[in-house]
């Protein structure tokens, strides 16, 4: 990837980006229902396990917040990659299900899903893979999100290959290991996580 330079479109910011054997290569939020049908397409064919998510139907207007978005990768071929970006609504879930009883518990739930943001999926054409796309769209809802205040962007990767995306484009990994319940056996689960700035959150 080569000679990025950013520009302002009708749709918001849109990155312009030459990759070795691809061409230019323009990202932005996708613009239009087909364009939205495309993105999930891809996104569901290569993350099966994202077709139970409610995504939307429409393009949201862009009011300056966090909210459901697809992203595109456009190429002279037309979408190349996709990814889905939300506030951190299972974030903001998970907090108060862990101090529900807590004073302030749903103001500080309402803050994180302010400010985090969730990468749901990434998802690139296979003949695409391995040039930068990934990594540009990864790079494109940081700052997306960091533009719309999110204090921090996390994503759940389903592979090593998505792990090396996240460990590629700075964000951290970490794991933890998640129970059900008391007699549920535990599962490891792997993060990823990028901090933008920095974020206090205090219970009275």
């Amino acid at each position: 990837m080569k000679d990025g330079i950013n520009q302002c479109g009708g749709s918001g910011i849109e990155s312009v980006d030459h990759f070795d054997g691809v061409g230019i290569v323009r990202i932005r939020p996708v613009v239009n229902k087909v364009e939205i049908k495309r993105a999930k397409r891809l996104i569901v064919e290569q993350i099966p396990h994202l077709a139970d998510i409610e995504f939307p139907k429409r393009p949201v207007e862009d009011d300056g917040t966090l909210r459901p978005l697809f992203i595109g990768a456009f190429s002279k071929d037309g979408l190349i990659g996709a990814a889905f970006v939300t506030p951190g609504i299972q974030a903001a879930q998970s907090f108060l299900g862990y101090f529900s009883a807590s004073a302030g518990a749903y103001q500080c739930a309402e803050l994180v899903r302010r400010t985090v943001a969730e990468v749901e999926g990434i998802a690139v054409v296979d003949e695409y893979r391995r040039r930068g796309v990934a990594l540009a769209l990864k790079r494109y809802i940081d700052a997306w999100a960091a533009d719309r205040g999110a204090c921090l962007v996390l994503s759940v990767p389903t592979n090593e290959a998505a792990r090396g995306l996240n460990e590629k484009s700075g964000h951290r990994t970490f794991t933890v290991t998640v129970r059900a319940n008391s007699s549920a056996r535990a599962s490891r689960c792997r993060f990823c996580w990028l901090a933008l700035s920095t974020i206090s959150l205090c219970f009275a």
